[in-house]
C-alpha cells in the first residue's frame, strides 16, 4: 500500500532527517528490537474514502482478470478407472485447459476486518474421456455466472501489532451454472463421472484462484510493511555542518488497529510510530534503552501515559492512540487521507536532539558570509579580533538543552503548517584567532520557527511535497548572551545583532522537495494539507486524489475492465478542474539597496535604521494572460510563499554582508502544476568600503606598496592616492589587491606627513585611508597596541591567556578613516 515510504516521507519532512529516502543509511534495530514505551500504535493514521476505496474496488477486476487471461491446466487424472484430460491442450501438456473470464466483481464488508470479494466467472472446458468399454470421448463443460466469496482479512499481529492483510479462503462457491454435455457414448451418459467432475473442477478453480488472488493482495503491500531499522540522519545536515554524526531507530510500519466501513465504502488503518535515540546500543535495559548524545543534557524520555498525552497501554507494552474521529470519516474531495499526530512529532523532537544530530558545527566553509570580518560589521568590537585582512573564519557550534516541540497549525502565514519550537538552543561562538579556535561568548536562544507545506508537479515526475518558510521573524527568535566578558560590545547591541544569524543559516537550510509516493499501485495527485482535530492528539494530514498508474492505462488499452476504471478515475480528476500549462514568468534583478552599517545595527536593534533590500522586477501575467503569483529563497533555503508581485526581498539574512545567490519561481495563481523552473539572481549585499593592510604596507625599492582589502567583496579593487583633504585621488587609478607609488610621488603628496590612501570596491564604496610612508610608520607597517578603552581590556586579558595577543593597527594621532559610498 506504500505506507512506509509515505510516513518515512513524513517523518524526514518534520524531523529534518535526509534529503530523501534514498540518503539515509538503516542498519537492524539493536537487539531486533525498539523500546515499547518509545512506539505508539497509531501514532500516524490513513483514511481511504469512499472515492479512493470506490476506485480500488473498480481496478481489481482488470487486475484479476490480467491474472487469469491465460486460463490454467488441469492435470490429467483417473476416476472410476476412467482417464481424463490426457490430451495435449494449448499450452497444457497432458492436462485440459480451462478458459476463465471474469464477468465482475462485488464487494462487502463481511465484518470490520474482512472485505469479501464476490466473484462472478464463466468457465469453459473440453474434457477428453477414455473408460472401459467405450470409445474414447469428450465431455464439455460450460459454465456460465460461477460465483464464489474471497475472504481477505485485514488484522493486527496479536504478538507485534503489525498488520496482516491474506486471502483467508474462497468459500461459497456455486457451481449451479455449470453444465456437462458429451460428445456421445460415455460421455453422454455417465451422470456419476459427470458429478464428479463437476466438483472436481470446482476445487479446482479454487485451488486455482486462492494463490493467484493471494500472489496480487501481497503485490500491493510493501515487503517489509515500513521502515524499520537505525537510520544515520547526518546526511541530512551534511550541507551545513559537514561530519554531523546521529542515528535514529525508527519502527514505522502500519498497524495498531485496522477497520472497515460497514458497507466497504472505506478504510481506516493505524501506523505503529516508534522513534529512539540511544547514544549507547550496547545496554539495553529499561532504563538505558534510550540514552541521550553525549554533547546533550540527560532529558527524560516522553512518557505518553502521563499529561498531556495519557495514552493507553497494549498488551505488548506500547501506548494506544485510538483512531481519530477525523481518520473514521472522509475528507470532502480527497479519496485518501494520511496525518501524523502530535504524538509522534514530540517523539521526533525529543530523539532528534538526544540522537545528537542537532550538535552541530557550521563554519565559513558552508556559509561564506559566515566569518569575523562580515560579524564586526554587525558588532564592531568583534572586528578587534579580525587580522588585517578580516577573513578569518568563525564557527558556530550548537548545544541543544531542551527537546523540539512542535505546535500543528492550519497551513497558512497566521497558523503555519508546523511551528518548529527550540528552546534554551545554546550556541558557541568560536572565531579563529591564530591557528586556534577560541570561544568568544554563548548565545542561549529560543527559536520558532515556521513552515508550511505546498507542493509541486514537475513534468513526467510525480506531485512533490516541499516545505517553505514562514516564520523566522524578529518576534520569533530571542537570544540571551552568556560569558560575554571578553566583548566590549554591550550585551544588549549583541542581543539585537545576533538572531540575524539565523536567518543567515536558513539560506543553507536545503530541504529537497519529497516525491509523494504511490499507493496501492496508484499514483497520487492533487495534494493539500489540513489540520485534523478531535480524539486523544491533532494531525497533521495530507489529503489526496488517487490517478491511475501508467500499469493501469497500459492494462487498460487491452482489458474491458481497466479501460472502465482508468476512464472513471480520468472523468472524476476533469470535474476538479483540467490541468493548465506550466508558467512561463520572467524575472529580473532590479535595484538592490544597501543601508550603512550603522542604519544596518539600527534597524536589527529596533532603533530605526533599515536592512538591505532587493527588487526583483517580475511579471504580473505570463504570455497567455494568466495571472501570477511568485516565490523566493536565498541560496539553497527554503522556499517562501508565493506571493503576487511587486516582489520586494528585505531579509535580515542580508544584514551579513556578502554575495548571494536569489532563486525565483512563478506558477499560475493557486496552480501548484504550472510551477516554472527556477531562475537565479546573483546579488552583492555590500556598503563598506576596503581597507588598507596596514601591516603588510612597505618599500619594495623606490616603490611604496600599499596592499587593500575588501571584507564583504573580496574581489578586485582599485587603490589610488592622493593629500589629506582632497576629496578626489591624484594619482590614476590602479586595479588588484595592491598599489605602487615611487618614492618622488610619495614625498610629492606625503610632503613629511600623511599619504591618503583612496580604495574603491566593485560596489562603489570607498574609503580614505592616512598613511605615513616615512616617520616611523606606526600606521603603515608599525604597530600600535590598545590595552586602554571602554570595555576592552578583559579582551586583551582574555586574548593573552589563550597565548594570543593582537596588535591593532591605527594612525599614530589617533585619527579614523573616513569611509563614504560611491
Amino acid at each position: 500500500m506504500g505506507t512506509s515510504r509515505w510516513f518515512y516521507s513524513f517523518v524526514l519532512i518534520a524531523a529534518g532527517a535526509c534529503s530523501d529516502q534514498s540518503g539515509c543509511n538503516t542498519q537492524p534495530l539493536p537487539g531486533g528490537a525498539l523500546p515499547a514505551d518509545q512506539t505508539i500504535e497509531g501514532g500516524a493514521q490513513i483514511r481511504v474514502t469512499n472515492g479512493g476505496f470506490t476506485k480500488l474496488k473498480n481496478v481489481v477486476p482488470g487486475l484479476i482478470n490480467a491474472q487469469i487471461g491465460n486460463g490454467f491446466c488441469v492435470a490429467q487424472g483417473s476416476q472410476y478407472s476412467v482417464d481424463y484430460c490426457y490430451e495435449q491442450q494449448g499450452q497444457c501438456n497432458h492436462g485440459c485447459k480451462v478458459d476463465v473470464a471474469l464477468n465482475g466483481t462485488t464487494f462487502t464488508a463481511t465484518n470490520s476486518y474482512t472485505l469479501t470479494i464476490r466473484l462472478d466467472l464463466d468457465v469453459n472446458a473440453t474434457v477428453p474421456t477414455d473408460a472401459p468399454l467405450f470409445d474414447p470421448c469428450y465431455i464439455y463443460v460450460d459454465g456460465n455466472h460461477i460465483r464464489g466469496d474471497a475472504d481477505v482479512e485485514l488484522r493486527t499481529d496479536p504478538a507485534t501489532g503489525e498488520l496482516t492483510v491474506s486471502l483467508a479462503r474462497i468459500r461459497n462457491v456455486d457451481l449451479s451454472g455449470v453444465g456437462l454435455s458429451g460428445s456421445g457414448g460415455f460421455c453422454s451418459g455417465a451422470s456419476t463421472f459427470a458429478d464428479f467432475l463437476k466438483d472436481y473442477f470446482g476445487q479446482q478453480l479454487v485451488d486455482y484462484f486462492t494463490p493467484r488472488l493471494n500472489t496480487l493482495i501481497q503485490s500491493y503491500i510493501p515487503d517489509p510493511m515500513g521502515l524499520e531499522g537505525l537510520v544515520d540522519v547526518g546526511p541530512m545536515l551534511a550541507g551545513i555542518s559537514p561530519g554531523t554524526k546521529g542515528s535514529l531507530e525508527a519502527r514505522i510500519l502500519p498497524g495498531g488497529f485496522v477497520r472497515l466501513d460497514g458497507a466497504a465504502n472505506g478504510l481506516t488503518l493505524g501506523v505503529i510510530s516508534g522513534i529512539n535515540a540511544d547514544e549507547d546500543t550496547a545496554t539495553r535495559s529499561v532504563d538505558l534503552d534510550s540514552e541521550p548524545a553525549l554533547c546533550v543534557p540527560p532529558i527524560p524520555v516522553p512518557d505518553f501515559s502521563a499529561s498531556p498525552y495519557s495514552l493507553g497501554r497494549t498488551s505488548r507494552g506500547t501506548f494506544d492512540l485510538q483512531a481519530a474521529p477525523g481518520f473514521l470519516t472522509d475528507a470532502p474531495g480527497a479519496d485518501l487521507s494520511i496525518g501524523i499526530s502530535q504524538d509522534m512529532l514530540d517523539q521526533i523532537g525529543h530523539h532528534a536532539v538526544t540522537s545528537g544530530v542537532m550538535c552541530l558545527g557550521i563554519g565559513t566553509t558552508v556559509v561564506p558570509q559566515l566569518n569575523v570580518g562580515t560579524f564586526g560589521i554587525l558588532v564592531p568590537s568583534v572586528a578587534e579580533l579580525a587580522s588585517d585582512e578580516g577573513n578569518d573564519p568563525l564557527l558556530l557550534v550548537t548545544r541543544p538543552q531542551k527537546k523540539v516541540d512542535f505546535t500543528i497549525g492550519d497551513n497558512t502565514a497566521e497558523s503555519p503548517a508546523l511551528t518548529v519550537h527550540l528552546r534554551d538552543f545554546e550556541i558557541d561562538i568560536y572565531p579563529f584567532l591564530y591557528e586556534r579556535y577560541t570561544r568568544a561568548f554563548t548565545m542561549s536562544t529560543t527559536i520558532d520557527i515556521g513552515v508550511n507545506l505546498d507542493f509541486d508537479h514537475p513534468a513526467g515526475s510525480p506531485w512533490r511535497v516541499k516545505p517553505t518558510l514562514v516564520g523566522l521573524g524578529a518576534s520569533a527568535v530571542h537570544v540571551k548572551v552568556l560569558n560575554s566578558q571578553f566583548i566590549a560590545e554591550n550585551v544588549a547591541n549583541l542581543e539585537a545583532a545576533l538572531p540575524s544569524v539565523f536567518d543567515l543559516l536558513a539560506t543553507q537550510l536545503d530541504i529537497p522537495a519529497i516525491e509523494l509516493p504511490s499507493f496501492a499501485g496508484f499514483e497520487l495527485t492533487n495534494p493539500s494539507v489540513r489540520k485534523v482535530t478531535g480524539g486523544l492528539a491533532p494531525f497533521l494530514a495530507i489529503d489526496a486524489n488517487l490517478d491511475a498508474s501508467a500499469m493501469m492505462r497500459t492494462l487498460g488499452q487491452t482489458d474491458r475492465f481497466m479501460a472502465a476504471a482508468v476512464a472513471d478515475i480520468d472523468r472524476t480528476l476533469r470535474d476538479a478542474g483540467p490541468p493548465q500549462a506550466r508558467a512561463e514568468g520572467r524575472a529580473r534583478l532590479g535595484k538592490v539597496t544597501v543601508p550603512t552599517a550603522d542604519a544596518i545595527r539600527a534597524a536589527l536593534a529596533d532603533h530605526g535604521g533599515d536592512l538591505p533590500s532587493v527588487t526583483v522586477d517580475v511579471e504580473r501575467v505570463d504570455g497567455s494572460g494568466r495571472a501570477l503569483e511568485w516565490s523566493w529563497r536565498i541560496g539553497n533555503g527554503l522556499w517562501r510563499p508565493y506571493a503576487q508581485g511587486p516582489l520586494v526581498i528585505r531579509d535580515r539574512a542580508f544584514a551579513w554582508q556578502g554575495a548571494y545567490t536569489i532563486g525565483v519561481r512563478s506558477r499560475v495563481v493557486g496552480r501548484a502544476e504550472t510551477e516554472s523552473d527556477e531562475t537565479t539572481l546573483p546579488v552583492v549585499i555590500d556598503s563598506v568600503g576596503p581597507h588598507v593592510v596596514a601591516s603588510k604596507v612597505d618599500w619594495d625599492g623606490d616603490d611604496l606598496v600599499v596592499p587593500g582589502w575588501d571584507v564583504v567583496g573580496r574581489g578586485a579593487i582599485r587603490i589610488a592616492f592622493g593629500r589629506p583633504g582632497d576629496a578626489e585621488p591624484r594619482t590614476p587609478w590602479q586595479a588588484g589587491k595592491s598599489a605602487r607609488l615611487a618614492r618622488a610621488q610619495v614625498q610629492a603628496l606625503a610632503d613629511g606627513g600623511d599619504l591618503a590612501v583612496f580604495l574603491v570596491d566593485e560596489s562603489g564604496n570607498q574609503t580614505i585611508a592616512f598613511i605615513q610612508p616615512f616617520h616611523g610608520q606606526a600606521g603603515a607597517s608599525g604597530c600600535g597596541c590598545e590595552s586602554g578603552g571602554s570595555g576592552t581590556g578583559g579582551l586583551v586579558v582574555l586574548l593573552a591567556l589563550v597565548g594570543v595577543i593582537r596588535c591593532k593597527p591605527q594612525d599614530e594621532r589617533g585619527r579614523h578613516c573616513r569611509r563614504r559610498r560611491g
